[in-house]
């Protein structure tokens, strides 16, 4: 069977999306199998790998994104308003040179109709908080286009129950296509030299906590501001923060509020660092602390455990199906509940080490290839496959 994948984003400011690409191809390197994986991509880099595998083929092209975004926002109201009227996108283009029995979208809507497919859904958070900004703005295109792909897929991945159950209870689908595949351990480029990279990057000399989250909204920066302060006030304690990623539109928002709450010099705004730059930041913050308010599931968790960084995590739905007990949790907003976990690895190694003992064999757990995982359901389609085929 010839799979076809599309990568529309490799970018490092794609965030978790890139580590996730990342992954997905390193594990189809090494994955040993008789089914051949075309790859359509728009990327310089991905054409670097063109003789990785003897089952790997990579197509690139171009304004693959560009019409991604058009192909979302105008194809299915222009079909809708003309049904004779129909776009030919690059990928429908690449397909007749590359032919595909069955195309997978990881993550992310189809960009053509026109031959079977699996989507892997990461979220619904347009239906689950539609009033935040970037859901509010986004929430009719992802509505209309997961209304309309999700119910004609024969498969959708998702990362866990909880995830699963989100998928039932806002859409009309069939419980027995959408199939659960666990997110695994992303591991980050080992720091070559720490002292060497510790002169160019230097880390604070407090004692901080990391959290590496894009500045959207949903992100929830300020309930850490909030706890920081508690530890700060009423505890005499100061705990530094540093933040990684992009800016969505709520990074002046974050730092407004760390100067309304006297915190400026103990946060540190970093924005994209390189892998090596994450494992040093991970393998030397007192804690990770994950405030997003949106799950399933989430990737920086599972990083930090491979790298012996203890978990604080909000409780988002699916936070504890995912984490188990390698975790200390927290409501969402408990900003009170946060600064308590905080002060607690602080101030006692052994609930720390027991953490990082807990967050070690789940990271272990999930350790697989996650490609394998993914074509045991793409098998799945070889008995449709051989009705007209």
């Amino acid at each position: 069977m010839k799979i076809g994948i599309v990568l529309d984003s490799v970018a490092i400011a794609a965030g978790g999306a890139h580590s996730f690409f990342e992954k997905l191809l390193s594990d189809l390197k090494a994955l040993k199998t008789k089914h051949e994986f075309i790859i359509f991509h728009q990327t310089e880099e991905l054409c670097l790998c063109e003789n990785a595998s003897k089952n790997l083929t990579f197509v690139k092209i171009q304004n693959l994104s560009l019409f991604a975004r058009i192909y979302r926002k105008l194809f299915r109201t222009l079909n809708h308003i003309h049904p004779l009227f129909e776009l030919t996108s690059p990928l429908d283009k690449a397909l007749n040179k590359y032919p595909a029995d069955l195309m997978i979208y990881p993550p992310g809507m189809p960009l053509s109709e026109k031959i079977p497919y699996i989507v892997i859904v990461w979220d619904v958070g347009h239906r689950i908080y539609p009033y935040l900004p970037e859901e509010r703005f986004n929430y009719s295109y992802m509505e209309q286009t997961l209304s309309t792909f999700l119910p004609k897929a024969f498969r959708i991945i998702t990362g866990n129950n909880a995830g699963r159950q989100q998928l039932l209870r806002f859409y009309r689908l069939q419980p027995e296509i959408i199939k659960t595949i666990p997110l695994p351990v992303f591991d980050l480029t080992p720091a070559n030299t720490t002292v060497e990279i510790r002169k160019d990057f230097p880390l604070p000399k407090r004692p901080f906590v990391f959290y590496p989250a894009q500045f959207w909204s949903h992100k929830n920066h300020i309930t850490l501001i909030k706890a920081i302060q508690i530890l700060k006030t009423r505890n005499h304690l100061n705990i530094d923060v540093v933040l990684t990623g992009c800016d969505k539109g709520n990074r002046v928002n974050v730092i407004r509020q760390t100067v309304d709450h006297g915190l400026e010099n103990q946060f540190h705004l970093l924005g994209l660092v390189s892998p090596e730059k994450m494992h040093l930041l991970y393998s030397k913050s007192l804690a990770l602390t994950y405030l997003s308010i949106l799950g399933p599931d989430n990737m920086p968790p599972l990083e930090a455990m491979n790298l012996k960084c203890p978990v604080i995590c909000a409780k988002y739905e699916g936070a504890e199906e995912q984490l188990g007990d390698a975790a200390l949790f927290f409501e969402q907003f408990d900003a009170e509940q946060l600064a308590s976990h905080i002060l607690s690895l602080y101030q006692n190694p052994e609930i720390r080490e027991n953490l990082i003992r807990k967050g070690t064999i789940l990271a272990e757990q999930r350790n697989f290839n996650y490609a394998e995982r993914l074509l045991l359901v793409a098998e799945e389609f070889t008995p449709y496959l051989s009705l007209w085929k």
